[in-house]
């Protein structure tokens, strides 16, 4: 009974199912067997053409497909204390700033043509409002070289910090605008009998850039030294308001002439495709596709042979049904067959293989029915 519970397994889905074909999915691996149908497909990157508008400079113009002379716009003004290169698309103006100055503000101080008798070792630079000490960062242009300086501001009077020389520069820079009342510079240097003559001081007084200049001798400050260390002292307020020389602020300002440049860019498609409506094809990015027909009935059929294949190991331990062997053994031929040839010629063959066999089973049946009952007799 096992055995036609099979067959009849196999028989169901075989006798309801007709072969039912499809294709597998595009691949680029190309599909490698006998009788195998295949299709291919040639596929292409896809593209539209579109305009990129920007306002360029001409001098940009080789950045550019097409250059609109005739439409341009205005850049924003840029502001230069030196005069700008002349360009053909550039207009200049020079501008003379005049405003209220104030001097009881100031934010930078930069110290430079010291004439003295020798290198000036500094070990220390303070500045202070009221006798309290104010923080600020400074900036050695010694040589048109910049650099951080650290130990300028750091309370050790006797470590050298910076050499000065004739003509280099200091910028001291407080990190906001500060009351001049009551500030004092004070600058600490080795005591190597080196002799300060002057010095000038060009000072930043407000936001706007206001700036005033002061030529500093020996009549405007002092010099105390010790035996290591000297430390010479200005009045700021004092200094600035009696000796300042106010320097007009002239500078420049100019703008350009930015023309229309279009580019086209070519903006593309994910993937490749065998056509897409309203785009350009990219001739150069061919790629062929494969797909092959599938039947849908295959898989169903290998899962009937898995388990047919099951009972049969079953079978064989258990040592039942050894003269069905050779049956099993077609049974698997036939399916393998089928998998492999036209679904129609499967259905045809498992077909008559199930009457065959039903006949058979019938006429045993029969058979044993009348022997079992001439043995009752």
């Amino acid at each position: 009974m096992k055995k036609i519970f099979l067959f009849c397994l196999l028989l169901i889905p075989q006798m309801k199912l007709k072969a039912e074909e499809t294709w597998s999915k595009w691949s680029q691996d190309k599909p490698i067997g006998e009788n195998i149908i295949i299709e291919t497909e040639e596929r292409y990157k896809w593209y539209k053409n579109e305009e990129k508008v920007d306002y360029i400079r001409s001098d940009d113009e080789h950045n550019c497909e097409y250059l609109d002379k005739d439409n341009y716009i205005l850049s924003n003004w840029v502001f230069s204390y030196d005069l700008p290169e002349y360009k053909e698309y550039r207009m200049i103006e020079n501008v003379e700033l005049r405003h209220n100055k104030d001097i009881n503000l100031i934010k930078t101080l930069n110290i430079f043509n010291m004439i003295s008798s020798g290198i000036i070792n500094i070990t220390e630079i303070k500045l202070t409002s009221n006798e309290t000490r104010l923080e600020y960062g400074l900036i050695d242009h010694t040589n048109s070289y910049t650099k951080k300086i650290d130990k300028l501001n750091d309370d050790i009077t006797d470590e050298i910090a910076i050499d000065l020389r004739n003509n280099d520069k200091l910028l001291i820079t407080l990190y906001d605008f500060k009351e001049i009342e009551n500030m004092k510079l004070e600058i600490y240097y080795i005591n190597d009998n080196i002799k300060v003559d002057q010095f000038s001081i060009l000072s930043k007084h407000d936001p706007h850039n206001y700036m005033l200049f002061q030529n500093i001798t020996n009549k405007n400050y002092i010099v105390n030294c010790s035996e290591k260390v000297c430390k010479l002292s200005i009045d700021l307020e004092e200094t600035i308001k009696n000796n300042a020389i106010e320097i007009p602020i002239s500078f420049y300002k100019y703008q350009d002439k930015l023309y229309k440049c279009i580019n086209i860019e070519q903006n593309y498609l994910e993937g490749y495709h065998s056509y897409i409506e309203g785009y350009e094809k990219d001739e150069t990015s061919k790629l062929m596709f494969y797909r092959y027909k599938i039947n849908k009935n295959d898989h169903l059929l290998n899962k009937i042979d898995e388990i047919i294949y099951n009972q049969k190991e079953t079978d064989d331990k258990n040592n039942e049904y050894i003269n069905d062997k050779k049956s099993n053994s077609l049974i698997s031929y036939a399916s393998e067959k089928n998998t492999k040839t036209n679904q129609k010629s499967l259905v045809n063959k498992v077909l008559i293989f199930t009457i065959i066999f039903l006949l058979v089973t019938t006429i045993s049946l029969i058979i044993k029915k009348i022997v079992n009952k001439y043995r009752t007799k």
